[in-house]
């Protein structure tokens, strides 16, 4: 089944206020991740808890809104929930009103809401970050295998969802997955012939290990494995798992 704190933002972070006559986001179509070279520094890996390398692929919640970072964040920092600002950074009709009665009924509508979507996601810490193109680099003949140079896997990087910002997706293991190895020459062969007519998209499985607020509000995931695929088919055409 999938996670209720996905069903519950829909595609634009919307949550439904049945009391309150709609005071969440108006839906809108899923926003393209986003990504910054500005990230806290990884805390000590070997003190965060680790994934099991054989969760199906189907227990992977698909992040397509900054809402779910934000509940994300607050299910895995260890603070409390800070639901006034939740609102303010989430629901339409809180930001548009400056009626203190109707700040305060809204809020009391949300604030249920809200710590449900808070326990759903951190019942569901396995998540799936897609993007439509990412910068795989030419075959590489001594190493055998395609340097990728993806934001979201270099130094220092993190991603973002635009709908709701100031949470940020980093990758507490991304080094391992700056380089793709692949032996087989006629699989090389064929990516290397994609590589002149069309582009890459990519997948990343993740486990959330935790989220602080060292230079921003961030939620560290370990990437458990990687996936590029052809374009027109969705076919994967390399898979690259964490190396324990």
């Amino acid at each position: 089944m999938r996670a209720a704190w996905l069903l519950g933002t829909g595609l634009a972070g919307t949550l439904l206020l049945a009391a309150c006559s709609g005071g969440g986001k108006t839906a809108a179509p899923a926003p393209a991740p986003k990504y910054s070279a500005a990230a806290a520094p990884a805390r000590d890996e070997r003190r965060l808890p680790r994934p099991d390398a054989s969760t199906p692929e189907s227990a992977y919640v698909p992040l397509t809104s900054g809402t779910q970072l934000m509940f994300l964040y607050n299910a895995w920092s260890g603070l409390p929930p800070d639901f006034e600002r939740m609102a303010g950074e989430s629901s339409d009709e809180y930001q548009r009103t400056s009626d203190n009665f109707r700040k305060h009924d809204l809020l009391a509508a949300l604030t249920p809401q809200y710590q449900q979507q808070i326990a759903d996601a951190k019942a569901h810490p396995y998540v799936l970050w897609q993007a439509d193109w990412t910068n795989l680099q030419h075959y590489d003949m001594t190493r055998q295998g395609f340097p990728l140079n993806d934001s979201l896997l270099s130094e220092g990087g993190s991603g973002y969802m635009s709908d709701v910002r100031g949470y940020n997706f980093i990758l507490t293991n991304s080094e391992g997955f700056r380089f793709l190895p692949v032996a087989d020459e006629a699989r090389a062969r064929e990516i290397e012939a994609l590589m002149g007519r069309t582009s890459f998209p990519i997948r990343i499985y993740a486990f959330v290990q935790g989220a602080d607020d060292q230079g921003g509000r961030n939620v560290r995931a370990r990437v458990v494995k990687l996936q590029i695929l052809e374009r027109d088919s969705g076919r994967v055409l390399i898979e690259q798992k964490a190396q324990d």
